[in-house]
């Protein structure tokens, strides 16, 4: 919730200046402020829809309204402080959504945790920046999407950033940390830096994972992100604390008085209006509006637009917000008594995610200081020395150390593994009713995703190393795919996400490998000082069946959904098309992580805000054109 301080200058600069200042409306005070009508309309408050309204607001003469779920967070501690990234239970702004029983694991739910507030994502996060390799965003190219390959996001990428490496020039060296700048930006909203304190058992991480022959990488951020290498973060080179789309995009934006965000409401509905009387079958409509209410017995308003309604609530929501609304496919919408506004069945599908297993290690050597030692009075200093001055163990984050080999690490095994792959049929391991279109763009899919797992520029999994020992595994190639879709015709019920993890089993073969060389490692000369052990017994096993066994109850997210409204062309089950615009509209777009035909073998944040930098520009293009609407804007009520 918004502080008092904050609350009381934002009700004065209303009362003294009726539309300045006008930014942040609450439930309270929606009546008074909120318009009938704004030039843009953006669903989701979250990365990327604080990006891409920060952009459009730009021009003091387009109105912007933002609907979030979520409130404004506190900038408590527990938020800015690095440090307490896995330390504490669920965040107070995060919101978690239990998956359907994971049939090819072990039969139990899943949790997918989601950021609900201001800022999304990015204030709940665990702050790892990592872009992928070139061939991801290329894959993106190859699927039909012109102008979204590596060389044509760099410069987004660039845009985001402000990059520091804030270290001295010893520990740089130490820790083989080189970043290429002519790759990086250095006048973004986002900061992106490293941490001034590093648990000693990041030194032992790195140098064993250099003496199994995984190189060092100077900077995974290339196209290129093969190797091992500590990991930047977003996060201020200058007082060490979490930098994010709320300080970069949102608080520069607060005194703009054609930026209104409406905060603890939920978009319900889509007004999807009906073609005009001389419309041809197959003529595009035009979206009048968003209805949305705090709850689901709360007042339900309707906001028309001028423009455009730009979805940004994420690979999760979005889809299920269009199909509730009518935009999804017909087989779905007609279970649930929905009226079909737009038959669009690549809409829920393509849901992919890394597959994330998370194994207990632990260092027994108790002179090594860990952040599982941040208990008690240990907690209090570390939390004082951070509120006082920001150093000390809190303004490390959760994760340093990470690498992403590539499948060619496994010399004697990744050959027989993608040939056995590419030998199945595409549908195989799909599920039956998967509509056709999808189906083809899933044989598309699968051939990219073979042709990268071959290639020694792109990593296969990434293994991350938490400060006190825990390992972890995700896959970063996955060729499972799962679906989204709305429980009832009612937003407020939620959706059944069936990620679907480890469907293709290839998926959790891959992770069985980054756990046999986890094994490794920790025999290694480098890691004896820590005197590592492990907390289940099984995984010492050198029988892969026995390995496989121990890991499947322990494969969940790695929070990284996405590929739901897909950017494809529609015969290959895409939802939008490489303007981003939803098919079947015309005023219609997405502009989060659900576009991503294809997930990149990254922490996706980065990704997120490059694509709404350029889903920003690609808006304001389409502004300085004619309307894309055949028949202009029709009454709303209507008459």
């Amino acid at each position: 919730m918004m502080n008092s301080t904050l609350a009381l200058l934002v009700f004065l600069s209303w009362v003294l200046l009726p539309i300045s200042n006008a930014l942040h409306i609450t439930d309270e005070t929606i009546d008074k402020f909120l318009l009938e009508e704004y030039d843009y309309i953006v669903v989701g408050g979250g990365l990327s829809g604080l990006v891409v309204a920060n952009r459009l607001s730009e021009d003091k003469n387009t109105t912007v309204l933002v609907i979030e779920s979520g409130e404004l967070d506190g900038r408590e501690s527990r938020v800015i402080a690095p440090g307490y990234i896995g330390l504490t239970p669920s965040s107070p702004y995060g919101k978690s959504v239990t998956t359907a029983p994971q049939t090819f694991l072990d039969g139990k739910t899943r949790g997918i945790s989601q950021g609900r507030v201001i800022g999304g994502g990015s204030v709940t996060n665990g702050m790892c920046w990592t872009r992928g390799s070139a061939a991801d965003f290329d894959a993106w190219e190859e699927l039909g999407n012109r102008g979204w390959g590596w060389k044509s996001l760099l410069p987004y990428f660039k845009k985001v950033e402000t990059y520091t490496t804030n270290l001295d020039q010893n520990t740089q060296d130490r820790l083989n940390i080189h970043p290429d700048m002519s790759v990086h930006g250095t006048e973004g909203p986002i900061n992106v830096a490293y941490p001034e304190y590093f648990y000693n058992s990041s030194d032992h991480v790195i140098h064993g994972l250099s003496e199994m022959g995984i190189h060092l990488s100077g900077d995974l951020n290339t196209g290129d992100p093969t190797g091992a290498m500590m990991v930047p973060s977003s996060m201020s080179p200058t007082n060490q604390t979490r930098s994010d789309a709320r300080t970069g995009y949102f608080d520069p934006a607060i005194s703009r008085s054609n930026l209104h965000v409406v905060t603890g409401q939920t978009a319900t509905r889509l007004i999807v209006g009906l073609p005009g009387s001389l419309a041809k079958e197959g003529t595009r409509r035009r979206v009048i509006g968003v209805d949305f209410s705090c709850e689901p017995l709360g007042i339900n308003r309707t906001i028309t637009t001028k423009r455009e309604v730009i979805l940004a609530a994420g690979a999760i929501q979005s889809p299920t917000l269009l199909q509730v609304s009518g935009i999804g496919p017909r087989k779905v919408l007609e279970s649930l008594n929905i009226s079909v506004q737009i038959d669009l069945p690549g809409v829920g599908n393509n849901f992919q995610d890394h597959p994330m297993a998370q194994f207990e290690f632990d260092y027994s050597n108790s002179s090594i200081f860990t952040s599982r030692d941040l208990t008690g009075a240990a907690f209090d200093n570390a939390l004082t020395t951070f509120v006082t001055n920001h150093t000390g163990p809190l303004t490390a984050p959760l994760i340093n150390t990470v690498a992403f080999p590539s499948l060619q690490y496994h010399a004697s095994e990744w050959k027989p593994l993608l040939q056995h792959a590419a030998n199945q049929s595409s549908f195989t391991f799909l599920q039956l009713d998967t509509p056709p279109t999808v189906q083809s763009g899933y044989t598309r899919q699968k051939s990219l995703v073979l042709a990268h797992l071959a290639r020694p520029d792109v990593g296969a999994y990434e293994l991350l190393a938490a400060s006190w020992g825990q390992m972890s595994i995700a896959n970063q190639k996955p060729l499972s795919r799962g679906t989204v879709c709305p429980r009832s015709a009612s937003i407020f019920d939620g959706p059944v996400v069936d990620p679907r993890y480890c469907a293709d089993p290839l998926d959790c073969k891959i992770i069985r490998l980054g756990l046999q060389l986890i094994q490794r490692l920790m025999r290694t000369e480098a890691m004896t000082p820590l005197q590592p052990i492990v907390e289940d017994p099984r995984l010492n096993s050198t029988d892969e069946t026995e390995l496989m066994a121990a890991l499947k109850p322990l494969v969940g997210t790695e929070y990284h959904p996405s590929g739901t409204t897909s950017m494809m062309p529609l015969e290959l089950g895409g939802v939008v098309d490489a303007e981003l615009m939803v098919y079947g509209t015309c005023n219609l777009r997405v502009v989060d992580a659900g576009i991503m035909p294809l997930v990149p073998g990254a922490h996706i944040q980065a990704a997120v805000y490059a694509v709404a930098e350029k889903a920003a520009d690609i808006i304001k293009a389409a502004a300085g054109g004619p309307d894309l609407c055949p028949f202009g804007r029709p009454e709303w009520p209507p008459v």
